[in-house]
């Protein structure tokens, strides 16, 4: 390939299309047909609908992961360990905190609230982000080159997924937050804002690790710029809780996160069974069944645990190496959808909750099945398995049966083989230049 392809080349794979080039987030087309009036009441409409449901949320007795927030990042005002009771009667007990240092700081704020009022305030944010995770995903699609997708289309692909967003916010989670600094992030990156991008995509990795395979997709691409300042504000991001911690103490707890507290929780809930991510399914098959820290009792297979977690880190690296290599023979925002959609192919853990990150494949998804080719039956088969772990479908006994044998498993990598096999529909000047070139180096 010579220079002119190869720069051409550059240009088009780091999503400079013309529909986007020189545009950020903020300046998307997608209510040029509204009149202020009628955005002002939309937002109006989407505020009362997240208070309202705040409120509803405030006093539901189902308290998942947000109680642990509230309860262990308390221990910042109180010079306590954040992820272990060494100070109490039970100092090898780990405090089920599972995220980084930085989270803590961030949440310890909200430990000085009433508890029910943070689950009001919680379930609020997070449907107020779900809406900007919606917006951002229709916003990456259209500075990728497809401007205005059929909104039979999208409602297709994001219905599948707004349900996990639902049990995400609904147990108090993070993902919805980690999602939306991610789509954030890929939004101002695609709008070559390698500053902001760099920031939001920092964000997202120090809260929650999953995002870091964006971050390699964009080092591969060589967008140099948007990495330099993202491990800028990350290394400010992971180092700022040495402000509340002392800088010593901050460092022990990033050395325990990645040496101890990740890796147990990866062995902890390994052969759980409504882990949808495909290296626990397979484990899981291999091994057996089991609640948290239990022996698995088999399903298909009685291969030994540590056996069957190998097999699983098998496959967590050949996904990875795989949607990496695959995405970068793509185009925006294909190659970003392939990304993500594998991540719950590579991360050992993925509850429900986990699965919001793919509202952007899933967008993607609904718009490619449009479009004839060999890719559409993996497509529908994937959107189908993987919405089939919903109880409204199937209620609760058959849907978490479908988690158990694999079957929401088996729909993400069908919906990732499909992606794979797509159509890339970018069309702008940038795109046009990359064909042009590549047919003057042959």
């Amino acid at each position: 390939m010579t220079d002119s392809a190869s720069a051409a080349e550059s240009d088009s794979d780091s999503g400079r299309t013309g529909a986007g080039a020189g545009t950020g987030a903020g300046t998307s087309d997608l209510g040029a047909g509204l009149s202020a009036r009628a955005k002002l009441g939309l937002a109006g409409l989407l505020l009362l609908v997240a208070i309202g449901l705040g409120v509803r949320m405030a006093g539901r007795s189902n308290l998942g992961d947000l109680e642990v927030y509230h309860r262990v990042c308390a221990r910042v005002g109180e010079g306590l360990d954040l992820y272990s009771y060494r100070e109490g009667p039970e100092p090898d007990k780990l405090t089920a905190y599972i995220y980084p240092p930085p989270f803590a700081l961030i949440f310890y704020p909200l430990t000085q609230l009433p508890f029910a009022l943070v689950r009001g305030l919680w379930c609020a944010l997070g449907v107020l982000a779900l809406a900007r995770c919606l917006w951002l995903g229709v916003e990456v699609l259209r500075l990728g080159g497809i401007p205005r997708p059929p909104p039979l289309a999208l409602g297709l692909g994001a219905l599948i997924f707004l349900r996990y967003a639902w049990s995400d916010i609904s147990h108090g989670q993070v993902n919805v937050f980690v999602a939306w600094l991610t789509l954030e992030g890929i939004a101002a990156a695609e709008g070559e804002r390698d500053v902001a991008a760099g920031a939001w995509l920092a964000a997202a990795v120090t809260l929650k690790l999953t995002p870091a395979i964006v971050v390699a997709h964009y080092l591969l691409r060589r967008r140099w710029r948007l990495i330099g300042w993202g491990s800028g504000f990350g290394l400010a991001f992971l180092l700022l809780p040495a402000l509340a911690f002392g800088f010593g103490r901050n460092l022990d707890y990033l050395w325990r996160f990645v040496s101890e507290v990740t890796p147990w929780n990866a062995r902890f809930h390994g052969f759980v069974g409504n882990n949808a991510a495909l290296p626990g399914a397979a484990a899981r098959l291999l091994a057996g069944s089991a609640d948290a820290g239990q022996a698995p009792v088999p399903l298909l297979g009685s291969l030994a645990p540590s056996s069957a977690l190998l097999v699983g880190r098998v496959i967590s690296a050949g996904f990875l190496v795989a949607a990496l290599a695959l995405a970068q023979r793509a185009r925006s925002p294909r190659s970003l959808a392939l990304v993500l959609a594998a991540t719950p192919l590579v991360s050992p853990i993925a509850w429900k909750p986990h699965l919001v990150v793919l509202i952007l494949p899933g967008l993607l998804a609904g718009r490619l099945l449009l479009e004839p080719g060999r890719h559409r039956l993996p497509l529908a088969g994937g959107l189908i398995a993987a919405g089939l772990a919903s109880r409204l479908f199937l209620g609760r006994e058959l849907a978490n049966a479908w988690i158990l044998w694999g079957g929401t498993s088996a729909g993400l990598l069908l919906l990732f083989v499909g992606l794979a096999l797509g159509p890339d529909l970018a069309e702008g000047p940038a795109a046009t230049r990359l064909e042009a070139a590549r047919g003057a180096a042959v």
